[in-house]
């Protein structure tokens, strides 16, 4: 150092690339602080056989090609990175040091007037009782708790918090919450309610983006429900259909969105059609409506030529319920006048001729049985092959449609027998059940981790998608004992309504079906 140098040089830092590994970031003369440690216990000076680079290494390799192999492949005991290292060609630059500040122990750090701390938060902006010029809903995006919650909370001054923080802890002794659900919830609800006043409600969709910050909003919801907080609810069904709707140009989507709230919600002279059909309603509609997008405007361009082509290209299966869909649309449209005709008048739907169904193989239930790995994979094959219970009767099945003291079991409206195979796969799982789930009160025979601290059924996805996509499907193995038993006992349709509770109809169909094929049997080979 020279004596016109500042004496601030002998010990700062600078800013750079590393002149090994090409790190940038804060360097100790011209090397990252790995590469200058490297070279402390490493002295042989050779070429790089993957980067060519004549620099200090190990093995044949320099540090920034170790550390490139490394990041690909995060070595464990016993690995190689020989492997890896063979097969460098680039590497990926990156940052070193940045955390670490540069020195300043010699810097004379003057005092600084500290200021007191600002409660940080959201406060209502509206008292209790104003009233609001406009109903807007609240980003809870980057909503935070005062300080004061964290240690002392003044409850007093939210009382609505402490009615939440009530309705929680009774709903968590009731429905058997761990701990670190309650504290989660509570600090949801808190930062929710605590950027209102005591008289405004939440609204469920203003609860979606603490999903994001790992927050329960399903319990959320049940508590403000149950404390009389929460506003309007989310309404699945149209958020379905609203997903459908994307991408659909804006006319022809406003009408049909039209449509569809008047199926689900109904009118003075119509009522409000189930959840099932309005989403099946839109998802047949929506595939057509996405075709119609580049080529129309508006429905009222539709004709009954565009019709029939659009029907034409679809299987006959397809067809019927498109065209069921499309009728319903259309007619709708034209009574509130917001078409000049309906394209889709005497146009017949149809009905689609139902094929003769074939019996399961021995195979497909062995290979069944194979996939069998947990005790619920047990009683839901259990249920459906021995039982014919449909996934929507699985799913609600309750505890107290159970009685296995009598071997008796309640399926809708039929009171069955429990035979030994499902009755050891009803033991099976109500033990694990209690081992698993042990302060559960869902009164639902089927539960899992999330449904175990609520009172709701499974979701349909976790039973449909229990079984891999190559195997038969609940519902086929639910037809296939249907079609056994009309083929063990006879083609009587009478006889299948009153063993299984189904329709007289579907029981013809089954019916029909098992007397071709036994006629088939029957029939003197060629």
């Amino acid at each position: 150092m020279t004596a016109s140098e500042p004496r601030w040089r002998s010990w700062y830092r600078p800013h750079g690339s590393c002149a090994s590994c090409l790190a940038w970031g804060k360097l100790h003369w011209t090397l990252c602080y790995p590469c200058y440690n490297w070279q402390r216990t490493h002295q042989n000076v050779a070429v790089c056989a993957a980067c060519n680079r004549e620099q200090v290494g190990k093995a044949g390799y320099c540090r920034m090609c170790w550390a490139e192999a490394s990041r690909r492949m995060p070595k464990r005991h016993g690995d190689s990175l020989a492997p890896v290292l063979a097969r460098l060609r680039w590497h990926q630059l990156y940052f070193t040091n940045m955390r670490q500040a540069v020195w300043r122990h010699r810097i004379t750090r003057h005092a600084v007037l500290e200021l007191p701390l600002l409660e940080r938060g959201c406060e209502p902006l509206v008292m209790v009782g104003q009233l609001t010029l406009f109903d807007a809903e609240r980003d809870l995006s980057r909503a935070t708790l005062p300080v004061t919650f964290s240690k002392r909370p003044d409850l007093e001054r939210y009382p609505h918090v402490a009615i939440a923080w009530d309705a929680a802890d009774r709903l968590a002794e009731l429905q058997g919450w761990s701990s670190r659900t309650l504290a989660t919830a509570r600090r949801g609800l808190a930062i929710a309610l605590a950027c209102r006043p005591a008289d405004e409600p939440v609204h469920e969709r203003e609860l979606v983006v603490l999903a994001r910050r790992d927050y329960p909003i399903h319990h959320m919801a049940t508590v403000l429900a149950d404390a009389g907080l929460l506003g309007q609810r989310v309404d699945k069904v149209e958020a379905h259909w609203q997903r459908r709707l994307h991408g659909v140009g804006e006319h022809i989507a406003a009408d049909i969105d039209s449509w569809l709230r008047w199926l689900r919600h109904g009118d003075e002279r119509t009522q409000p059609r189930s959840g099932g059909t309005v989403s099946e309603y839109a998802r047949r509609v929506a595939s057509v409506a996405h075709a119609w997008t580049g080529r129309y405007t508006h429905l009222r361009e539709i004709t009954r030529e565009e019709i029939t082509r659009t029907a034409g290209a679809l299987t006959a299966a397809e067809r019927t319920q498109t065209l069921i869909a499309l009728r319903s649309l259309f007619g709708y449209l034209h009574r509130r006048k917001r078409v000049f005709t309906n394209p889709t008048s005497r146009t017949k739907p149809g009905s689609p001729r139902r094929t003769v169904l074939l019996p399961l193989t021995e195979q497909d239930y062995r290979d069944l049985n194979a996939a069998c790995t947990t005790p619920m994979h047990h009683l839901v094959l259990a249920l459906s092959a021995v039982h014919a219970a449909s996934p929507h009767q699985i799913r609600h099945l309750l505890l107290d449609d159970i009685d296995v003291g009598n071997r008796r079991l309640v399926i809708g409206a039929v009171d069955r027998h429990l035979d030994p195979y499902t009755l050891s796969a009803l033991e099976t799982w109500l033990r694990h059940r209690r081992e698993r789930w042990p302060a559960t009160t869902n009164r639902h025979l089927l539960i899992s981790n999330y449904t175990a601290s609520t009172s709701g059924p499974i979701s349909s996805y976790t039973l449909t998608h229990l079984f891999q996509p190559s195997l038969p499907g609940l519902d086929r193995i639910r037809r296939d004992r249907q079609l056994e038993e009309a083929l063990s006992h006879g083609p009587d349709p009478l006889h299948l309504s009153i063993v299984f509770g189904i329709h007289p109809s579907t029981a013809a169909f089954y019916a029909d079906s098992a007397r071709q094929l036994l006629e088939q049997a029957a029939a003197p080979s060629s």
